[in-house]
C-alpha cells in the first residue's frame, strides 16, 4: 500500500472481466466513487514505469461485491492482463474530503491506542461494513481481531500524520469480541 502523502492507494487489479479490458479490483477504498472522483488513476507494478502509467477512468461500478473498472486505452483482455496485479493510486488533491472525513484507506496500519492512557488496542488491519455501521478491524498485541465502530464518539483522534487513532472504548468491548 502506498505511504500516506501525496498518494493514495485505492486498490489492486485483481483480473480482467469481459472482452473490453474491464478490470476487477481489490478495493481498499469503500465504493468505486473514489475511481470516479478521481478521474485519473496512476498503475504502480512490474513492468509499468516506476513513476506510475496514467490512465483515464471512463466508468467505476459495483458488481456483486466487487469493483469493476473501465480504464481508457484498455479495450482488451490482453491489454488488461498487462495491468493485473498492479496499484492503482490517486493524488489525494484530486480526491477532496470534508473536515473530519477521511479515507479508510489511509487509517490501514494506524496504531490505536486508549486516549485517557495511551494504553495500546492494536494496529488498524482493515474496515468492514454492516448493517450500515462501519467497523475497524483492530489487531490487539497478541494478535486477535477486535472490531470498534468507527463512530465519532469512540474513535475521538485522529492523527493521520501521527499515523494515531485515540480511542474512548465503551465497557466491556474488548471482551465482546474476544471467543
Amino acid at each position: 500500500m502506498a505511504e500516506p502523502g501525496p498518494w493514495l492507494s485505492l486498490g489492486r487489479i485483481r483480473r480482467t472481466r469481459g472482452l473490453r479490458g474491464e478490470l476487477v479490483v481489490a478495493s481498499f477504498v469503500e465504493g468505486p466513487e473514489a475511481y470516479t472522483a478521481a478521474d485519473e488513476v496512476f498503475l504502480f507494478g512490474d513492468g509499468l514505469s516506476s513513476e506510475g502509467e496514467r490512465f483515464r477512468v471512463e466508468r467505476a461500478w459495483r458488481q456483486r461485491d466487487q469493483t469493476v473498472l473501465k480504464l481508457a486505452g484498455v479495450n482488451s483482455i490482453e491489454a488488461g492482463e498487462r495491468l493485473r496485479g498492479a496499484e492503482i493510486r490517486a493524488r489525494k488533491s484530486r480526491l477532496p474530503l470534508e473536515e473530519d472525513e477521511y479515507f479508510m484507506a489511509e487509517l490501514v496500519e494506524c496504531q490505536v491506542v486508549e486516549a485517557r492512557t495511551g494504553e495500546p488496542v492494536g494496529i488498524v488491519a482493515g474496515w468492514q461494513r454492516t448493517a450500515g455501521q462501519l467497523l475497524l478491524e483492530i489487531h490487539d498485541p497478541a494478535g486477535r481481531e477486535i472490531l470498534v465502530p468507527f463512530a465519532r464518539s469512540i474513535c475521538v483522534a485522529i492523527d493521520l500524520a501521527g499515523r494515531r487513532i485515540g480511542v474512548e472504548l465503551p465497557e466491556g468491548l474488548k471482551e465482546l469480541n474476544r471467543p
